[in-house]
């Protein structure tokens, strides 16, 4: 997904915010590879204490993304003109994803207690419903929001996006380079198109 991205825009810088958000989802993408693993591909009835705690830990990040979607609605979404109905649908899908995902760290016992009650065909449930959603949903903004918000918004508008990222907050997984790069980014690019690629 972000390569088919990435090859419209030519040199974007790695901390540019888009870059940021895309290298989130690579991680959420990750943990679902893994959800899948553990949840669908598993007997679960006689898991270790170890796939346990690997499923509590997955179940973390995936709640922890919350503040990657708040900075997409609060802070991208309003910028990007003419697709009204998908982001409305988008914000949508971030309450029932963020439904899911409680319920997942609920189901895993996600307070990391030593003694963890799994309903193994409720957990799957969820787990299926949340990978392929999740899945789908990532793939709706890098093909269809992300590209718009790119080709129209200018270096002033990414400089105030990058600000009210860093506002904002990120994951907790986010890689510290990505959000101290993403301002100095946006502040030291001296034209559009260093940070866009368009002439």
């Amino acid at each position: 997904m972000k390569e088919r991205l990435l090859g419209k825009i030519s040199r974007i810088e790695a901390t540019h915010p888009i870059c940021v958000l895309m290298d989130e989802h690579e991680r959420i993408e990750q943990k679902l590879a893994e959800l899948r693993l553990l949840v669908l591909e598993t007997d679960l009835s006689g898991a270790s204490a170890d796939t346990m705690e690997r499923l509590k830990e997955v179940a973390r990040l995936l709640l922890g993304a919350e503040s990657h979607h708040r900075r997409e609605e609060q802070v991208l979404f309003p910028r990007v003109q003419g697709r009204d109905e998908l982001l409305g649908a988008l914000k949508r899908e971030h309450e029932e994803l963020a439904t899911l995902k409680r319920t997942l760290v609920g189901l895993v016992g996600g307070d990391c207690s030593a003694s963890v009650a799994v309903t193994l065909s409720g957990l799957r449930q969820i787990a299926a419903v949340l990978v392929n959603t999740l899945r789908e949903h990532i793939r709706k903004e890098e093909e269809m929001v992300y590209p718009a918000a790119v080709e129209t918004l200018s270096l002033r508008a990414w400089r105030q996006v990058a600000n009210e990222f860093e506002a904002s907050g990120y994951c907790y997984f986010t890689a510290r380079s990505a959000f101290l790069g993403c301002v100095r980014c946006m502040l030291n690019c001296p034209t559009r198109t260093l940070l866009l690629g368009d002439g």
